[in-house]
């Protein structure tokens, strides 16, 4: 079964609309622009799982891969 999550972003403030992510998803949002102003501050707020994902998408800080998959 296939599911998306929708997120809007306006202003360079991120949403997730809950209504689409499924029970026992969570989403968290990597934030380029905070991390950039404050990247001390910024991964103290990240999941261990997250900073992962940024380790593994990312180059000299730069986002190589900027979609994650989700599935069921």
């Amino acid at each position: 079964m296939e599911h998306k999550i929708f997120v809007s972003v306006q202003g360079g403030v991120a949403e997730v609309c809950e209504e689409t992510v499924p029970a026992g998803i969570v989403v968290e949002i990597l934030d380029f622009d905070n991390f950039a102003a404050d990247p001390e501050r910024e991964l103290s707020l990240w999941s261990p799982e997250l900073r992962e994902y940024w380790a593994r998408t990312t180059r000299n800080g730069v986002a190589v891969r900027t979609t994650a998959l989700v599935g069921s």
